[in-house]
C-alpha cells in the first residue's frame, strides 16, 4: 500500500515553482506514483528529464479513468478532462485493489468533488502541503528540515502569487491557514523525537 495518484498541480509545484527535480525524483523513488495519459499530457517536461521521469512512474492505461467521472461531473465543460479527475479515477481503482496510500489534489473544487461523490477516498485525500507533512512525519521519507524548507519556499512563492500563478493552488490568504500550522506540526514532531 504505497501507491499515489496525484494531480498535475503536485508535479507543477515541485517542477515549476520549487524547481527541485531532485526532490521530485526522491518522492518518485519512495512511492509508486500512478499516472494516466491525460496527466502525462499536462506535466511540464520542458523543466525535467522526461525519460528519467517516465522510468520512475507507473504509467497506467488499463482504463480511460476520466470516463468514471463523466456521469457525475457537474463542472464547466472545459474542465471535464482536467488531470485531477483522471487522478481521482486512478485513486478509485487503486483503493479497490487496496494499494492506495495518498490521493494528492490541491484544487478546491476537485477536492470537494472527491468528498461529495467519492467519499471513500477522503481518508487518502491530501494536498501537496499535507503530503509533504505525511512524507516527513508519518512515513519519514524526508527529514523535518527538508520538509520545513520546502514549505517555507512554497510560502514565499505564495506571497507573490497571482491568480494565474499559484503554487499548490495556494493563494495569499490560505498560506497562513494551511502552511503555517503544518510547519508548526512538523516542528512539534521533530521536538517529540529529540
Amino acid at each position: 500500500m504505497n501507491a499515489i495518484a496525484a494531480d498535475t498541480s503536485f508535479y507543477s509545484c515541485i517542477i515549476c515553482y520549487l524547481q527541485n527535480e531532485d526532490c521530485l525524483y526522491h518522492f518518485l523513488d519512495c512511492y509508486n506514483f500512478y499516472v494516466g495519459n491525460r496527466l502525462l499530457e499536462e506535466i511540464p517536461y520542458h523543466k525535467i528529464n522526461e525519460s528519467i521521469f517516465k522510468s520512475k512512474i507507473q504509467h497506467t492505461t488499463k482504463y480511460e479513468y476520466i470516463q468514471l467521472m463523466l456521469p457525475v461531473l457537474d463542472r464547466n465543460e472545459k474542465h471535464v478532462f482536467d488531470g485531477e479527475y483522471e487522478a481521482i479515477g486512478i485513486a478509485h481503482f487503486l483503493q479497490k485493489e487496496e494499494k492506495l496510500k495518498y490521493l494528492i489534489i490541491d484544487e478546491k473544487i476537485a477536492r470537494n468533488f472527491v468528498k461529495r461523490v467519492f467519499s471513500h477516498l477522503t481518508p487518502y485525500l491530501h494536498g501537496t502541503i499535507g503530503f509533504i507533512e505525511h512524507c516527513c512525519c508519518t512515513d519519514e521519507y524526508i527529514s523535518t528540515q527538508s520538509a520545513i524548507r520546502l514549505l517555507e519556499h512554497i510560502k514565499e512563492l505564495t506571497k507573490t502569487a497571482d491568480k494565474n500563478s499559484r503554487p499548490c493552488s495556494m493563494d495569499k490568504k490560505n498560506y497562513l491557514k494551511i502552511i503555517e500550522p503544518t510547519i508548526k506540526r512538523i516542528r512539534e514532531f521533530e521536538d517529540g523525537r529529540l
